[in-house]
């Protein structure tokens, strides 16, 4: 959506302090949120962002990559790569992103509990990239309930929590609550 010069240009507006914002591809407007040393947010669009985040390794530094589309029903897609961009396995899979996050109301019945859980299914996440108080990369998801009516988005929040892995070395390690 961006081409080399237009991000070089955004990257100068930025460090320039003023707004990095530049045209798209598409004729929208695309802007640099925040940017450091191991971080960096841009929304490509008035419906989309990208979020990418150093990841150290040992022996390869990895890039965690979070693409965010926010209509029609929002989503997030979580990628890894080399610094080289060759694509690396997820280390975290979508069933154990949403049994993380799955944390039914007591208060609601068995069958309401399973209703709300099939109308989740498949899941769609809101993904980002949080820093620890140790300065550590973590690597949250949100269970999106965009798309339901909205009693059942009500129901469905009560039973849904963030579910949160911190970047160790080579893997994400869940954050228990």
């Amino acid at each position: 959506m961006l081409v080399r010069n237009t991000r070089l240009d955004m990257l100068d507006l930025y460090n320039c302090g003023m707004k990095a914002e530049v045209e798209n591809d598409f004729g929208g407007r695309a802007c640099l949120l925040q940017k450091d040393s191991v971080h960096l947010l841009v929304q490509t669009s008035n419906v989309s962002r990208l979020e990418l985040r150093v990841l150290p390794s040992d022996g390869d530094t990895l890039l965690g990559c979070v693409r965010t589309v926010e209509t029609p029903a929002a989503y997030s897609q979580v990628q890894f790569f080399t610094r080289n961009w060759k694509p690396v396995r997820s280390p975290l899979s979508d069933e154990v992103a949403f049994s993380a996050c799955w944390k039914p109301a007591e208060d609601f019945s068995d069958d309401r509990k399973e209703e709300l859980r099939r109308a989740l299914l498949p899941a769609r996440y809101l993904v980002s990239w949080q820093q620890s108080a140790e300065g550590l990369p973590v690597l949250c998801y949100e269970v999106s309930v965009t798309g339901l009516m909205s009693k059942d988005a009500e129901d469905a929040r009560r039973c849904l929590k963030p579910a949160k892995w911190v970047w160790q070395k080579k893997k994400l390690v869940r954050l228990e609550d």
